[in-house]
């Protein structure tokens, strides 16, 4: 299944709903890992360290996997890959390539969507009319 928020930009509500519903799915299902898809480590500054913080963010980008309520989050970025054979796939603010390249992943179970501009939003939910919004 596809999910995704109604919003754009950097909104801080949104991405926290979405990480938040990323690691239910993954809670309920037997895969127990989430990929956190970034562009760029660069990224991860603003709303992603707002929301986890500081120190989960640096350790995350450190040792490339953390733990949160029996889930591993693994970071993952246009350039690397992690190692799980099934996640759910939370894609924050990436672009629509990104997009494109994680839904076409044959590890993806379900995939969490935070756009980063109306215009993405519109164009994912044009192509993608069976994603539920969170």
């Amino acid at each position: 299944m596809q999910y995704h928020t109604e919003s754009s930009g950097p909104d801080a509500d949104a991405f926290a709903r979405a990480l938040a519903y990323a690691l239910n799915l993954a809670q309920s299902c037997d895969c127990k890992d989430v990929i956190f898809l970034t562009p760029t480590l660069k990224n991860l500054d603003g709303v992603p360290k707002d929301v986890m913080g500081s120190i989960a963010i640096k350790s995350l980008i450190k040792k490339r996997v953390i733990s949160e309520n029996g889930v591993n989050i693994h970071l993952e970025t246009e350039r690397t890959v992690s190692s799980p054979k099934q996640a759910i796939v939370f894609a924050p603010f990436v672009s629509p390539k990104l997009l494109a390249k994680a839904i076409g992943d044959f590890r993806m179970v379900d995939l969490v969507y935070v756009p980063w501009t109306p215009q993405e939003l519109a164009a994912y939910k044009a192509a993608h009319p069976a994603s539920i919004v969170i």
